[in-house]
């Protein structure tokens, strides 16, 4: 929460969705005409099913609904030109054969989103709401997406306390550098 109310204060026209107002339909709705998509919350990794876990429950599993890439409707990802997913393991690669075959980073890249920036591993929140606060700062001061990972990289890894790479090189950038 600390994070997206941070992240969302970095814009002026940002809209947050939380708790039972961040169902799929709104996520899809608000996505359209956006340039940046922001999820910070909790992901779900496995080769039977990868995505980003929502407070919505699915009606037909009783499970908590999650936007995977059969979620994205091009249309909805026109205008978007970064999609950061702060959550852990949301870089997971499905391998083929797997019948989560796509994942979300790879969904946003074939709908032409240029930048997307996902967790290679469970990432710690602390650390990561303080990264992502030192990537929009850079960012929105004109950074570059590239340049912005790498800034906050270099600013977790000079603190003691966020020292060890886990704290800070769990983001990697796919897409356009």
């Amino acid at each position: 929460e600390n994070e997206a109310r941070a992240v969302s204060q970095s814009f002026s026209s940002a809209r947050w969705l939380q708790g039972d107002s961040a169902t799929l339909a709104a996520i899809l709705r608000e996505l359209r005409g956006k340039a940046v998509f922001h999820f910070a919350g909790h992901a779900v990794a496995s080769p039977q099913r990868t995505g980003l876990v929502l407070s919505e429950l699915d009606p037909a599993t009783r499970r908590s609904r999650i936007f995977a890439a059969d979620s994205l409707v091009p249309a909805e990802t026109d205008s978007l030109q970064l999609a950061v997913l702060s959550a852990c393991q949301t870089g997971f690669e499905a391998q083929p054969g797997d019948p989560a075959a796509e994942t979300l980073v790879q969904a946003f890249l074939h709908r032409d989103v240029p930048h997307v920036v996902a967790s290679r591993w469970n990432v710690d929140s602390a650390e990561t709401a303080s990264f992502m606060q030192k990537f929009y700062t850079q960012l929105l001061a004109g950074g570059g997406v590239a340049n912005s990972i790498r800034s906050a990289q270099l600013a977790l890894a000079s603190r003691p306390s966020s020292a060890h790479p886990y704290y800070w090189a769990a983001f990697e950038l796919e897409g356009k550098n």
